[in-house]
């Protein structure tokens, strides 16, 4: 497996594939079927460039993992203009996903790694939030040092969700 940044709009297809997947085995019974259900693996030409454009903004990184020239993970992570919750001085890691095929394969742990390599010398922590229900991603960051910080009510895919916040001090 490799691990490196997100290098072309031809990535993004990979992307919205791992997202997918990965939002439907790991959000089921925590968002509506409905929501799941709508979710595409397909990304039109048009979007990929311009989403390939968001992503590769000067204040973050993305990082794919590789497995057999397939994209099979990736993580986002970025230290201006992060979510609300996340203070000046730390950082957001606001995607990490694993194809479920991949999960527990250490790909999960490889994109964290490399996304806290790569943030700033003065950044204070990494904070990231998670369904509340998400036992498994929540189970994966305490074992990484991230503890439980807060909790709050987001938007995700147009429903009202309870989260939990995590921190890791750096």
């Amino acid at each position: 497996m490799e691990v490196r940044r997100l290098v072309s709009p031809d990535d993004i297809g990979g992307l919205q594939r791992v997202n997918t997947l990965a939002w439907r085995a790991a959000y089921r019974g925590l968002v509506p079927e409905s929501v799941l259900d709508s979710l595409s693996t397909a990304v039109p030409d048009d979007t990929a460039q311009r989403r390939f454009e968001e992503l590769r903004e000067a204040n973050g990184r993305v990082f794919v993992a590789e497995l057999d020239d397939d994209i099979v993970g990736y993580a986002r992570v970025r230290w201006v203009d992060t979510k609300r919750f996340v203070d000046s001085g730390d950082a957001g890691l606001t995607e990490l996903y694993v194809h479920p095929d991949h999960w527990q394969d250490g790909i999960g742990t490889a994109l964290l790694e490399r996304a806290l390599d790569s943030l700033p010398d003065d950044t204070d922590a990494l904070v990231l939030e998670a369904l509340a229900g998400n036992e498994r991603a929540q189970a994966f960051y305490t074992r990484r040092g991230f503890r439980h910080a807060g909790s709050r009510t987001a938007e995700f895919a147009g429903e009202e969700l309870e989260t939990a916040i995590y921190r890791r001090e750096l």
